[in-house]
């Protein structure tokens, strides 16, 4: 709704439905098949959810603006698993988590080229049942609950020399509350030792700074840049095993994916060539130290910072685009991703060595 006053609104109806099945039979061993063990694994999960949510803006003022906002979420969930142990008792697990997660904001316009702005938001992940079994009933039938974080930002957004450059900055605040993480708990009895399942079992803060700041240096010659400054921190992580009713306390672990310092630069320089347009680009990205997986393993961590390297030569004539490109031109190792068994073994997912290529596009109607 906008009819052109002070008030205006969105407002809108999400429904979502989903299904999956996994069969699974997976063979770990290292002297096969003598000492190989035959883990079975079924899964059938439904999902069901739906959403009302709003966004109003008001205009207090030509400068100030407030805006309110709301979404009501219904999340239900069912789980049909299997493990070494079946399930005979032919009753599946289900339950259902509603949430109502709000968000507040304020811009105000302090000239014509400046603007800040504050917002307050809560966030809302659901709950659920572990997708992969490897036995027991306990993994199976135990759901985890909704994750909330609330977000509180400041910043401002500018524009100078006459909309040449804009400057964008901002810090923020997350506080996670039953926040969702995938434990391993010893289990004798299990195949593997281990028994692996979701739960809530920790709160967090990540503080933080973000800078952006984009330059059109000459009419060919466009510069962008910005930096992220992150502190993230467990405030308690403490998880009882659902074998044996241990409490385990992992306070200590830092965040996985979070770290410390990350920065981008990249240039574009373009111009009008033979009937068409060419630009070459170069960019390069800096991202900190930091762990992949949840558990800290030492052979997960990306311990020296890496800096990748890309660049490209592209031309555009009518409907046709050709690029020669190079990614990660420095050859940086780094995990990207990482998941730990223990105690048998961790594994990860690497990012792209160096590539170069040619690429041909066509677009057409």
């Amino acid at each position: 709704y906008d009819a052109g006053g002070a008030f205006s609104l969105v407002a809108g109806l999400f429904v979502f439905e989903s299904e999956y099945e996994i069969w699974l039979r997976s063979f770990i061993g290292f002297n096969p098949p003598t000492l190989a063990l035959d883990v079975y694994q079924y899964t059938h999960q439904e999902a069901e959810s739906e959403a009302i949510f709003f966004e109003a803006d008001y205009r207090v003022t030509d400068s100030l603006k407030l805006t309110i906002g709301g979404r009501y979420t219904e999340d239900f969930k069912v789980s049909r698993q299997i493990g070494a142990q079946a399930d005979t008792t032919g009753q599946h697990p289900e339950k259902e988590w509603s949430k109502f997660t709000p968000k507040v904001g304020v811009t105000y316009d302090i000239s014509d080229n400046l603007m800040a702005f504050g917002t307050f938001s809560t966030g809302y992940r659901a709950g659920g049942y572990n997708g992969r079994v490897q036995d027991g009933l306990i993994q199976a039938r135990t759901p985890y609950n909704p994750e909330t974080v609330d977000s509180f930002e400041v910043g401002i957004k500018t524009e100078l020399l006459d909309g040449r450059v804009r400057l964008n900055a901002n810090v923020f605040s997350m506080d996670f509350e039953d926040k969702q993480e995938d434990m391993k708990f010893p289990n004798p009895d299990g195949p593997t030792g281990q028994a692996s399942l979701v739960v809530n079992a920790a709160e967090a803060t990540i503080k933080g700074l973000e800078a952006e700041i984009q330059a059109q240096v000459t009419e060919s010659l466009y510069v962008r840049a910005n930096l992220g400054l992150l502190d993230a921190e467990y405030d308690t992580f403490q998880a009882q095993s659902v074998v044996d009713g241990t409490v385990y306390d992992y306070s200590d672990r830092e965040l996985r994916r979070a770290p410390d310092f990350t920065a981008n630069i990249d240039a574009t320089y373009s111009i009008d060539l033979a009937g068409g347009e060419a630009w070459a680009r170069v960019g390069a990205r800096y991202v900190d130290s930091h762990y992949t997986d949840a558990e800290n393993s030492p052979e997960l961590y990306n311990d020296d910072g890496t800096l990748t390297l890309d660049a490209s030569l592209n031309y555009r004539r009518d409907d046709l685009t050709i690029s020669v490109f190079g990614r990660n031109i420095t050859d940086e190792d780094a995990w990207t991703m990482g998941y730990d068994v223990q105690p048998l073994w961790s594994y990860g997912a690497v990012q792209e060595p160096r590539v170069f290529g040619i690429e041909m596009m066509f677009e057409y109607n």
